[in-house]
């Protein structure tokens, strides 16, 4: 397939990841992003015992993921942002096309998610969220590792990796959570991350499939017949698995806002938890 892209530098276009060096992935997008996430997460440890100001029970690499996440989030949305809006139309550019945006996002995505992969176990995640979270990771992984594989369906990938913008306002929550700030910023965040949840989450992935199934029916020869029956049925598989997560969560993030605001009144279990 064709690759737009307005960057004339000897790294674009981009090679397949099978014809690529360990030295070129050592230098270019992998090693970079393995790098900043590693870097990130080294300052997360660092900052980590500093950040309750309580005595408070923690867990340190719980909180050194959530801190080390926090400059990385930003960078992924914004990439995922571009690349979708630049190249949402025809369905061959949707399904055939790529942008430095988009191989940006998708190595930022995947070391992020591989540098982080220790924390879901050694963190203080239930036993049933550090299992939901490992099939979330693993298939986070197994998708977007696709992408780079073979230099297609970046629309897609990066359509979907909009969802984090809301990770972005759960990021702030968890952070004033932990600092034990109540103040105006958190009810106002709470209040963003729960719109936000609705847009980028709840209407994202059900508009996702919607788009991703006219396109395999009105346009075959630019979608089925340049992509496997893996890639037409994990990928799209994988966003309804997203959406059902994402439901799941949504109950609980409004239940939180609404005590938050003061229209549902806590539990003594609750009030002694806060």
């Amino acid at each position: 397939p064709q690759h737009r892209s307005d960057n004339s530098s000897k790294m674009w276009p981009p090679k397949q990841l099978h014809d690529m060096t360990f030295m070129e992935l050592l230098c270019g997008e992998a090693g970079f992003w393995f790098c900043m996430n590693v870097l990130s997460m080294g300052v997360g440890y660092w900052l980590a015992p500093k950040l309750r100001l309580t005595d408070a029970k923690s867990n340190r690499h719980s909180d050194a993921d959530l801190i080390g996440s926090i400059p990385m989030f930003p960078l992924i949305c914004y990439f995922a942002i571009k690349h979708t809006y630049t190249h949402s139309d025809p369905a061959q550019v949707r399904w055939n096309e790529t942008s430095p945006a988009a191989i940006s996002f998708l190595w930022a995505y995947v070391m992020r998610q591989v540098v982080s992969f220790p924390a879901v176990f050694m963190g203080d995640l239930k036993f049933a969220d550090k299992i939901l979270m490992t099939v979330h990771h693993v298939a986070s992984i197994i998708c977007y590792g696709g992408g780079i594989a073979t230099l297609r369906m970046h629309y897609w990938a990066c359509f979907d990796g909009c969802c984090e913008v809301t990770t972005i306002f759960l990021n702030n929550l968890l952070l004033f959570r932990a600092m034990e700030y109540k103040g105006v910023f958190n009810t106002l965040n709470g209040i963003i991350l729960w719109l936000s949840f609705i847009v980028f989450r709840l209407v994202l992935f059900p508009y996702w499939l919607y788009q991703f199934r006219m396109d395999l029916k009105t346009d075959p020869s630019e979608t089925a017949a340049r992509t496997t029956l893996f890639e037409r049925t994990v990928y799209p598989a994988t966003t309804i698995m997203l959406f059902l997560m994402s439901a799941m969560w949504f109950v609980s993030l409004t239940k939180g806002m609404l005590k938050a605001l003061g229209i549902v009144k806590p539990k003594s279990k609750d009030k002694k938890e806060s």
